[in-house]
């Protein structure tokens, strides 16, 4: 049997959750990309995105200048994003249901 350090173990979760992010924001983003087609748009391969806000004054803001970015640079920014905002919780959830696993082999 081939021997499987912590390390690699820690990567491959890692790994997973990077495609489970992956797979999700793909999904995303080809869903607008449809939606844009599917209303008139050439080949959706843009979109318009926030470039600058305002405040309100109240504590929200609203949009007060539009750019046109690609679906790919929004599908990278979705990425990073996540990934930031959740993937360490991912990882920890994902390793500590990997340990329960295993605490039940013995």
């Amino acid at each position: 049997m081939a021997e499987t350090t912590t390390g690699q173990i820690d990567k491959l979760i890692e790994r997973k959750i990077d495609d489970q992010i992956n797979a999700f924001v793909t999904n995303i983003t080809d869903k607008i990309t449809q939606f844009l087609k599917d209303n008139g748009d050439y080949n959706g391969e843009y979109l318009y995105v926030p470039s600058e806000w305002e405040s309100t004054g109240n504590g929200s803001r609203k949009v007060k200048e539009l750019r046109h970015d690609s679906i790919y640079d929004v599908r990278k920014g979705l990425n990073a994003g996540l990934k930031k905002q959740v993937k360490d919780k991912m990882i920890a959830k994902a390793t500590k249901e990997l340990l329960d696993k295993v605490s039940l082999l013995s």
